[in-house]
């Protein structure tokens, strides 16, 4: 009996524990703020899906009928529309359908990351003798004999040495294969490299800016894993998620070690996705120093470009048939069109940065570090961070309305 006491204490302080744990969960998002977000989503859907398909939609909160298994298959149904709008953004920044079959071959037996890697280098050119006015000064001198004035104009200038500095930055996109498996060459992808050096003038003489080799990795072996063979040949709807509702580290739908390892890896990248932001916003800056000011583009233009951009993380049912109330989790080709949508809306974004942002070969300044292509890296990548954020509220959603 004693026995059995104990046990039902254990059982109930675990379950506190939880609701402790689910509360801090929770409270990691504003609940009405993402209610608002959700019918935000909602009402933009509804204006690419046919009126049949619109009507079924529903928002995934517990005043909609369903069975608690449903809460099980929204999770798995947000999962896996993350991953593929992640893949989405992977195949925008210029992964194309032969490089993740490549990939995905080597994920078989090796992680995968991805590399963001900055060069940067600073060479001394010459010394030039400058000279520059410092005062001009006019000065009158009386005739005393006369009485009548003479006005002359001394200027005093001086010398000065400016120093020419030969100032060089390579951007560089890469998929690398784990180590120990073939030789480097046969593992790195290069999806995209940007090289560019321009003149850097300046009255000190030492280097403006430090050489550099660095290199910013995020592991996403996690979300290569997740393709099936058919998905890496660009076929959609093939990632596979799936919550092991047998394990007995399985405590909600959110609370798994499925669940939370997606949740983990997925904050992961969206840092690396901020730090390389970070990276490119510095030549940026460097860049709008040399432009004139009819030329000059705001940063934050670029970076609210994403905004219109639909993300298809969506806490949605739908409706079974029209002879039943119940919902489930929306069906396959329904989530194909939010996709699609999604691809729509990235392709207008980056079409708007084009019209702020010229290539290296067509800039307003021979004194360009960076292109437009740089610039619609950010775009994407600020995406790709707001499906994250997406991602993480919308399972705080499920867990809240369990």
């Amino acid at each position: 009996m004693t026995t059995i006491y104990f046990a039902a204490i254990v059982v109930l302080a675990g379950f506190a524990l939880l609701a402790q744990i689910g509360a801090r969960v929770i409270s990691d998002y504003d609940a009405h703020s993402f209610d608002l977000k959700l019918e935000e989503a909602l009402a933009k859907a509804k204006t690419f899906l046919a009126k049949e398909k619109s009507q079924a939609l529903v928002i995934a909160h517990e005043d909609a009928r369903h069975r608690y298994e449903d809460k099980y298959l929204l999770t798995e149904h947000l999962t896996r529309s993350t991953l593929h709008a992640l893949v989405n953004n992977l195949v925008a920044l210029g992964l194309s359908a032969s490089d993740l079959k490549t990939i995905k071959e080597w994920s078989s037996n090796s992680s995968i990351l991805l590399r963001f890697k900055v060069e940067e280098s600073c060479v001394f050119v010459r010394e030039e003798t400058k000279e520059e006015t410092t005062s001009s000064i006019t000065e009158t001198t009386t005739n005393i004999n006369t009485g009548s004035e003479h006005s002359s104009r001394k200027t005093y200038k001086r010398k000065y040495s400016e120093y020419v500095y030969d100032v060089a930055v390579s951007h560089r996109l890469e998929i690398i294969r784990g180590a120990a498996q073939a030789t480097s060459a046969e593992s790195t992808l290069t999806v995209w490299n940007y090289q560019r050096s321009v003149p850097y003038i300046s009255r000190q003489q030492k280097p403006v800016i430090a050489d550099a080799n660095s290199h910013d990795d995020v592991d996403i072996t996690w979300l290569i894993d997740a393709l099936s063979p058919s998905d890496a040949q660009g076929s959609p709807l093939a990632a596979d998620f799936r919550i092991n509702r047998e394990s007995d580290d399985t405590w909600t739908p959110v609370r798994n070690p499925q669940v939370l390892s997606v949740r983990a890896d997925a904050m992961k990248l969206q840092g690396w996705t901020q730090g390389v932001s970070f990276a490119v916003r510095r030549w940026f800056d460097i860049t709008m120093q040399y432009w004139s000011k009819e030329h000059c583009v705001e940063w934050s233009r670029i970076e609210q470009a994403h905004r219109q951009v639909f993300v298809p993380v969506v806490a949605f049912f739908e409706r079974v048939d029209n002879a039943t109330d119940h919902r489930t989790v929306v069906s396959s080709d329904t989530v194909l069109m939010l996709l699609e949508r999604e691809s729509v809306g990235l392709k207008e974004a980056l079409e708007s940065v084009d019209t702020l942002f010229p290539h290296a070969t067509e800039a307003k300044s021979p004194h360009t570090l960076l292109t437009r292509s740089e610039t619609r890296a950010v775009v994407i990548l600020h995406h790709m961070a707001a499906v994250v954020d997406t991602f993480q509220q919308s399972v705080d959603y499920v867990e809240a309305i369990m």
